[in-house]
């Protein structure tokens, strides 16, 4: 019985995606360059070199490209902060925040983890602005939200004594 190539496609997909998800399949199917990717990577290598400035560029490129991508969201706030706009950070992490719900799409895709890495670093980024604002019990509140992510907080809740400190 010979098998068709339409039907194999069929088959294969019907096994890929429950196992890889709809973004795990179709990241196979389609590997190739990723402009997104590429200008993320670059914005996360600038971030960890300290120039903020750039990396808010090719974060600002990931998000021309996509308006929802919760990393590079994340990623410019870490960056604005780090310049000290406080209030375009909250803002971005903020709207990575509310993008929460979208995280169900990329269940299973070879890139899930890094996103809610992502969205722990928007509840830590707001954690660390509300530290700087002296709003501590709020602070608290989103380093609770980190670890109802399952994200080990001790790095964050370092970062807040620091602040404390300074005041």
């Amino acid at each position: 019985m010979g098998w068709s190539f339409g039907y194999k496609v069929m088959l294969v997909a019907l096994c890929l995606v429950p196992l890889l998800g709809w973004g795990g399949a179709a990241y196979l199917a389609l590997s190739g360059d990723d402009p997104k990717e590429d200008h993320y990577r670059a914005a996360r290598e600038l971030y960890q070199q300290a120039k903020y400035e750039e990396a808010i560029a090719e974060n600002d490129e990931v998000l021309r490209l996509d308006s929802s991508a919760i990393r590079a969201l994340s990623g410019r706030g870490y960056a604005l902060f780090a310049l000290g706009g406080m209030h375009e950070a909250l803002q971005d992490y903020d709207h990575t925040i509310s993008l929460r719900s979208s995280l169900v799409l990329h269940a299973g895709s070879p890139g899930y983890s890094s996103h809610w890495e992502a969205l722990a670093g928007a509840y830590n980024g707001r954690a660390l602005y509300h530290t700087e604002r002296g709003s501590d019990m709020e602070a608290q509140r989103n380093l609770a939200e980190v670890e109802q992510l399952g994200i080990d907080v001790t790095e964050a809740r370092e970062a807040v004594a620091a602040i404390k400190a300074k005041r």
